[in-house]
Parts: C-alpha cells; structure tokens; sequence
C-alpha cells in the first residue's frame, strides 16, 4: 500500500496543492488500487460531511456515519470533499470508536478544528483496527493523529495467516 503524508499551509495556494497532489496520485495508481493511508494537514474544515451507505461497512471497525465536534465547513472543505470522491478515500476523523464524534486535531489562537483529517482508501477500510486523537500537547497546537491497521501476514512455514497490527502515528 501506498503511505502520504500531506501538508497544505493557510492560504490561497490549496486549489494548486489538490490539483498537484491529484496529479501524483493519478501517477502513481494508474487507475488501480486504492490502497492509501493518507494523513493531512489540509487546513481545512468539513464538519460532519462525507457520510456513506451503511452496506459499504459491513463487517467493519469503522461507521458509515461521521459525526464532529467541528460543524464548520469552510471552502477549503468543499475543495477538500471533492478531491476525497476522485480518488475513492474514506475520512476515519468521526468513524472509529476511539474518535466518534471527530474529536479536535488543533487547538490554538483562532480557535478549535478539525483540520487533520486521516483518510484511507476503500480497500483498506476493512482492515482498520481504530484511529483517533493523541492528546499530546506541543508547541504547535496540533495534536497527533494514530490509525490502527490490522493485516493478516503469511506466518512462515505454515499454511495459515496470522494477524498483524501496524501502528501509524
């Protein structure tokens, strides 16, 4: 699978940074799998948007549903959406049972959000364990953000698999 993590400062450039991201990512899959785990830093907001029809989610550690502290949803967010649908990933801020509703990922002079936003692609959704919020206070205002992935790998010299789990903070 394949593993980004993104960064968009404040400010007008967010459209230049989608488009050149979107361009990467078209690269790089070619259409194929949507095997990514992607960590953000979009400095956008998107509220409680981007739910999903239950039947996509059976079996799964995670909700159709998405819910946030944050009801905001700015333009940024509306960009962010968009670019989310094209290449078919799932936002885990708000789905996990450690992070439902979406708790707070920055907490600074303007304010509280959710601008870190974890997102993977819909064929990795069935193996992630949980995700959520590390309330470990910096210097930056931003807290870190962790996924569980649970991935069964071949155990050697037997026929059966065994579960791994993968941490990503």
């Amino acid at each position: 699978f394949f593993f980004f993590l993104l960064y968009f400062p404040p400010g007008g450039e967010h459209q230049h940074c989608f488009n050149e991201f979107s361009r990467l990512l078209d690269l790089k899959l070619d259409g194929g799998s949507s095997k990514i785990v992607l960590l953000t830093d979009c400095n956008a907001r998107i509220g409680s948007r981007h739910q999903q029809d239950e039947e996509s989610f059976f079996d799964c550690h995670i909700s159709a549903s998405r819910d946030s502290h944050d009801k905001v949803m700015n333009a940024r967010g509306g960009d962010c959406i968009d670019f989310i649908d094209r290449h078919g990933l799932l936002i885990l801020n708000g789905r996990t049972l450690s992070d439902s509703p979406a708790n707070y990922t920055y907490v600074g002079s303007n304010g509280k959000s959710v601008i870190d936003l974890a997102m993977v692609g819909f064929d990795l959704a069935e193996f992630v364990g949980d995700s959520g919020v590390l309330m470990m206070e910096d210097n930056s205002g931003h807290f870190p953000y962790f996924v569980d992935l649970i991935l069964e790998t071949p155990s050697v010299g037997a026929s059966q698999s065994e579960a791994s789990q993968f941490k990503i903070i």
